[in-house]
Parts: structure tokens; C-alpha cells; sequence
């Protein structure tokens, strides 16, 4: 095991280095992750689909009785985890439309993953969505009901066990990496997120450990990703932890050694967002409406300058990174919505 890993890391390093990038574009699909075989998880046309370069987009379908699906992240054995709708049912005493997390596999197709009681109300009553799985098919994810406080994040394993996680009252938990480790944000005013958002609730981010959760930001901040060295990323609050009057995030890249580290904004850019890190501490995110990639040996940069044969591309959103340093997001091509996939040149 520790000979493959050495390989891995000498074979990745000029990959990991390059700065240039090809770009595929793949239509309208909106891409949410990718993983290490360049496969693509993604929403168009309101399902969840994967998308290959042998087999282009393709439908993972709903659950039954269903109108959409969406998805959320995506392993590297191919499975891809979202949320979906079933339909409206008579539920503790009132007909609920709820909305479930789910499991896709090739094999059994998609599976709800469903959600448990809390609170003394019924398991029908909440929602659930979830956002990252990893390679041993842990899933983060978060449970609530609307119309009350409860707002929990969670871990899904495949033995069919969702486990509640602890923090300040309420949770929601976004990322999850190979060793279980998960993060998100913990707070006290947490409402039920169909995405992640920037909002001004007042969150602090999250690292759950075993089981034990500890704040690694301050109030206004939230963790989106982390990878097996614990390296987290994520937004917060740049210049004060004070929501009250609006919110101007800053990227952030957190370790137990260094804490947090601002990573600052794309040149006359004031926002910046880290949304997912790889296995060896690139960061992808959007700054101020356009895609960047961030190493520490050349910090921030536009992905709009680093791409090949770019003519009537803007990059404005990156999703997902795989460990080749293969990115994916959101962007124009000349002024249409499409998906892309950019690959490292000495890829």
C-alpha cells in the first residue's frame, strides 16, 4: 500500500504542477463532482446523470413516483449520491412532500437513503439531502423539517445506518473524506439547506472526528470539503465574524497546524468561495463570478487565463477537482449555459 501511494505521488507530481489546461465541453450539463476516472456527476433537465467520455451525459433516473433528481458527489467505484423527491404522502397526520436523500449505484440503481426520526416526529416528516460520499460509500448529509428547529447533519453508512451528528443545537454536514472525518457547520438558527449557501445565520464550521465535533472557524463560516489530510476548505466571514449586516466570504484553506488561512479574492474581485481540495491541496472555487484554482506555490488564479483554445468561454463556477487535478464547473460558451471539464496538459 505505501509503494502505490509513493508511485501515485511521483506520477502525479508534474500533473499536480501544471498550470495549462484543456477544456470539454459538455453541453448542459451542470457538473457537481468528478472522480479519479474522469467520471462526471451532474444535473440537466432536472435528474441526476453521470456523464462519460465514452458514453457522453445519461440519465440515473428518479425514484418511483418521483419529478426530479440531483446530484451531489460522486466516488471513485462510480457511485453518486443526491436527493430526489417521492411523492406526497399522508404523514403525521398531514400530506407531506418530501424530498429524500439517495444512493446511485450501476448495479441497483437508486436507492433512498431515507431519514429517522427525531424530536418525537416521524421520519416521514423530514427531508434529506446529502452532498459527498466516499470511497468506502460513507455519505454526509442533512436531515430537518422545515417548519421547526430540527436541522441535523448526518452520516449514512452502506450497513443502511444513518447516525446523527452532534454540534451547537443544530448541523449540517457537507463533506466527507476516506477516513470518515466529515465537515460542515453547527449553529443555532440552521435551516434545512437544499444547497449550501452563503447566508448570514450566524454558522460556525464544523469538523466531526469519530464521532466528536470542534469549531475550526468563528461565527459566519461554513466547511464545504476535506481531504485525508485533514486540510479543509470553505468560506467565512473576511474582517469580522459580524453576519448582522451582510456577508462577504472569503475562501479558506484550515489545518490543525496553521488554523485558518484566508485565501484571498481573484484581482478586483471582494468574494471569494472554496468549494472542494484534492489529495494534494488544490483548491477550486469561484471568485467573484469566475472559476479559480488555488495552490500555495502560485496561490489564486483565474481559470480563465490557464485554459487552451478558450475563444467565447467564461469559467464562472469550479465544482469539483479529482486527485489528476481534472476540474469541473460552470460556465458560458458564448453566452449559453454549458458544463466543462478541464484537464491538466501533461494529463
Amino acid at each position: 500500500m505505501q509503494r502505490t501511494l509513493i508511485a501515485f505521488v511521483l506520477l502525479a507530481t508534474p500533473i499536480v504542477n501544471a498550470q495549462n489546461y484543456t477544456i470539454t465541453d459538455l453541453g448542459s450539463l451542470s457538473p457537481t463532482a468528478v472522480n479519479a476516472w474522469g467520471q462526471v456527476a451532474g444535473n440537466l433537465k432536472g435528474q441526476a446523470t453521470v456523464w462519460t467520455q465514452f458514453t457522453g451525459s445519461r440519465s440515473l433516473g428518479l425514484l418511483p413516483g418521483g419529478t426530479f433528481s440531483t446530484a451531489a458527489g460522486i466516488n471513485d467505484l462510480g457511485q453518486i449520491v443526491g436527493a430526489a423527491d417521492v411523492p406526497t404522502a399522508l404523514c403525521d397526520g398531514q400530506y407531506i412532500a418530501q424530498t429524500v436523500a439517495f444512493l446511485w449505484t450501476r448495479t441497483q440503481g437508486m436507492q433512498n437513503l431515507g431519514s429517522i426520526s427525531v424530536g418525537g416526529y416521524p421520519a416521514c416528516v423530514f427531508s434529506s439531502y446529502v452532498w459527498d460520499i466516499n470511497v468506502v460509500g460513507q455519505v454526509a448529509g442533512t436531515q430537518g423539517k422545515s417548519s421547526t428547529t430540527y436541522v441535523d447533519g448526518f452520516l449514512w453508512t452502506e450497513m443502511g445506518n444513518i447516525t446523527l451528528l452532534n454540534g451547537i443545537y443544530n448541523s449540517a454536514a457537507y463533506g466527507i473524506n476516506g477516513r470518515g472525518q466529515m465537515v460542515g457547520k453547527s449553529g443555532f438558527f440552521l435551516s434545512l439547506d437544499s444547497q449550501p449557501e452563503i447566508d448570514a445565520e450566524g454558522a460556525n464550521a464544523t469538523l466531526w472526528d469519530k464521532g466528536q465535533f470542534s469549531e475550526i472557524g468563528d461565527r459566519c463560516s461554513i466547511a464545504l470539503n476535506i481531504n485525508d489530510f485533514e486540510q479543509v476548505v470553505g468560506w467565512f466571514q473576511s474582517g469580522t465574524t459580524d453576519c448582522s449586516e451582510g456577508v462577504v466570504p472569503h475562501a479558506f484553506l484550515w489545518t490543525r497546524k496553521e488554523g485558518i488561512r484566508d485565501l484571498g479574492v481573484l484581482p478586483g474581485a471582494t468574494t471569494s468561495v472554496a468549494n472542494k481540495i484534492n489529495f494534494f491541496g488544490q483548491v477550486i472555487g469561484y471568485s467573484d463570478g469566475l472559476a479559480f484554482v488555488w495552490t500555495r506555490n502560485k496561490g489564486m488564479l483565474d481559470l480563465n487565463t490557464l485554459v487552451k483554445d478558450n475563444a467565447g468561454w467564461i469559467l464562472r463556477m469550479a465544482t469539483g477537482i479529482n486527485a489528476w487535478g481534472q476540474i469541473v464547473g460552470s460556465g458560458t460558451l458564448n453566452g449559453v449555459p454549458h458544463g466543462f471539464l478541464l484537464t491538466p496538459t501533461s494529463f
